[in-house]
């Protein structure tokens, strides 16, 4: 690599180029190979690189954060001042937005080369959990961005940017740092005490709910014997009545809790009336002849009832017509 390197410095004519030294590679040891690399001569040379790449990737973090920060701060100004005011405020926006995207752009790439060489010169050190591997997706927050419509606020996982301890030499400030996440953790505490109050209140209504349907079914069978000055089936119709209208009451509790139990199983929470309303237990032969059973079976099946059905009434209709008719032949015949 040393060697390619030095050749492209010289021309055709064997005479060195001329370049800028801004523009001249340094070979430091993360360029040169594994065997070279771990000479006796090159350790204190290695050891120099890794902290001059820590650095650069502590370095690296903070511009992105401090960046992203402009950028955020410059979008909120533009949907409050900016935007619905003519096409030339809008492009200057636009041209101020991607001048500090593009500082952001060049501290990734300067983040992504120090990780890279930290890689070659101590790939299995601690700094890994610290300095992970930078994606572009990554490259965002504190908060959740407003044109993201992917991800809601209870769902919103901050970006591992955010959350990586500085360093005591670090050019950013703690009043500054601090300054900036106060407000976004604001947010977060509130929500997740907003999703605390959501689940109680949640299994409250469920727990209400029950018990409504259960005074309602006990209110319709004490209606059942209120009635005592009628005849014998006109108690015995009001009271099949009421127990039927208790049934269905109780059946819709049923329906309910069954509904709601494997999605509170499945976060191990456990109300205090599961219990009452969980299926009868089935034997694993009862219930793997009912999961086995063809859908198109039972499709058939279906329809099959279905067409019984339909020509038992249509049987019925033509004996209800035919009746109809001997009655009405028989009263002319009698007149």
């Amino acid at each position: 690599m040393v060697s390619s390197s030095l050749s492209q410095s010289v021309g055709a004519d064997r005479q060195p180029r001329v370049e800028g030294i801004e523009n001249s590679p340094l070979f430091l040891p993360s360029a040169f190979p594994d065997h070279v690399r771990s000479l006796p001569e090159l350790k204190r040379a290695c050891d120099t690189e890794k902290r001059l790449r820590l650095a650069q990737a502590d370095d690296a973090l903070i511009e992105i954060r401090k960046q992203w920060r402009v950028i955020q701060g410059l979008w909120q100004f533009k949907r409050l001042n900016v935007s619905g005011t003519g096409n030339r405020p809008n492009t200057r926006m636009l041209t101020l937005y991607n001048q500090i995207n593009y500082k952001v752009e060049r501290a990734a790439y300067k983040y992504r080369t120090a990780r890279a060489a930290l890689l070659s010169l101590d790939p299995d050190a601690l700094w890994k959990e610290r300095f992970k591997e930078l994606r572009k997706e990554d490259i965002r927050g504190p908060g959740r961005d407003p044109d993201d419509t992917k991800t809601t606020n209870g769902r919103f996982e901050p970006s591992w940017i955010w959350l990586v301890a500085r360093t005591r030499n670090s050019r950013q400030t703690d009043e500054e740092f601090d300054e900036v996440l106060r407000v976004e953790w604001a947010k977060i505490r509130a929500r997740s005490i907003c999703w605390q109050e959501e689940y109680q209140i949640v299994l409250e209504e469920m727990r209400r709910v029950l018990i409504w349907f259960e005074w309602k079914a006990s209110w319709w069978e004490s209606q059942a014997g209120l009635r005592n000055n009628s005849d014998v089936p006109t108690l015995n119709g009001v009271s099949a009545y009421a127990h039927k209208q208790a049934h269905i009451i109780r059946q819709m509790a049923v329906r309910c809790a069954t509904s709601w139990l494997p999605t509170l199983d499945k976060h191990n929470i456990k109300p205090e009336w599961a219990n009452t309303y969980r299926r009868p237990y089935w034997p694993k032969s009862v219930s793997k002849k009912i999961r086995m059973t063809p859908k198109r079976k039972r499709t058939r099946l279906t329809k099959t009832n279905s067409t019984r059905r339909r020509l038992m009434y249509r049987r019925r209709r033509q004996m209800l017509r035919a009746m109809k008719s001997h009655m009405t032949y028989s009263s002319m015949m009698i007149r």
